[in-house]
């Protein structure tokens, strides 16, 4: 049944995420192809100097496009669950022959697989965007091509420099990051998803706007809680760990060790406490 119920779910999702993601691919190429144009006309002659201003505009215009698309994704998702659980979409949902733990879980899949689709977007329209953008040498611009033709001996010298300078570190370093990565981004939609819960249970009328004051008061202080534990590791950890971590790369591994198990203990906790409302506190008489 959990298969049918994410079906259903990322259907409605992909029918507008794909021409948001196909569109930022696009800008990225456009952007790099008519940012390198620019650039080489405005070497050419005087005249073509403003271009050259506007390519650079456009470069830094499309870094705000990595902050809209997650955001767009972000609203699709969230605005979904609401509308299927907190408005009279509600009492066909829950009139379903399915446990309310398992309509939840199917949200929470759907929302953190189309985060981490974004994520992946992202990173290839950076890299495409990389790969097209202006490229100088000498302040003289110069065709991507040549520095993709420098990639490999970068490569080459650079990561064995790694492989000698952090050793066995590199390899944990590199697997608490992909654990970290989804962790953060699970974090985030159980903590959206809560406020959401949270402002439907509590308000009658008006659920979007209560979940939106909800999210930025609870936004204020954790972010004063996360602050303040983010420092404490920094000051603990080195007196903790010394005799364990000969290094400062055996301190780092440590520190993204613990935050990785802070991050999930946090979605554990936010995951638990909106279950909990939905299946206990939820009226939507």
């Amino acid at each position: 049944m959990l298969g049918k119920l994410l079906k259903y779910d990322m259907k409605p999702v992909f029918r507008v995420w794909w021409i948001l993601a196909l569109s930022v691919l696009a800008l990225s190429v456009l952007i790099g192809i008519g940012s390198q144009v620019a650039v080489n006309l405005s070497h050419l002659h005087p005249s073509f100097e403003v271009l050259e201003i506007f390519a650079f505009l456009t470069f830094y215009m499309m870094f705000f496009g990595y902050f809209a698309f997650p955001l767009a994704t972000c609203i699709l998702v969230q605005l979904r669950f609401y509308r299927n659980f907190f408005t009279d979409e509600g009492y066909l949902t829950f009139t379903l022959p399915v446990k309310r733990s398992t309509l939840f879980l199917s949200k929470f899949i759907n929302a953190l697989f189309w985060d981490m689709a974004t994520i992946a977007v992202c990173i290839v329209s950076a890299i495409l965007l990389f790969l097209f953008a202006p490229v100088f040498f000498d302040n003289d611009p110069a065709s991507p091509s040549l520095l993709i033709s420098l990639l490999p001996d970068f490569f080459q010298e650079a990561i064995p420099d790694m492989i000698t300078t952090l050793g066995g570190w590199l390899v944990l370093y590199i697997v608490e990051i992909l654990i970290l990565i989804p962790l953060s981004s699970a974090t985030n939609i159980l903590f959206l998803t809560l406020c959401i819960t949270v402002g439907s249970v509590v308000a009658q009328k008006h659920k979007l706007l209560a979940a939106i004051g909800i999210y930025y008061g609870a936004q204020t202080v954790l972010s004063f809680f996360l602050s303040f534990l983010s420092f404490l590791p920094f000051f603990t950890l080195p007196f903790l760990f010394i005799g364990f971590a000969a290094s400062s790369a055996g301190i780092t591994a440590m520190l993204l060790a613990f935050v990785c198990i802070f991050q999930g203990m946090l979605c554990v906790t936010l995951y638990l406490i909106t279950l909990h409302l939905l299946e206990r506190r939820l009226n939507l008489a």
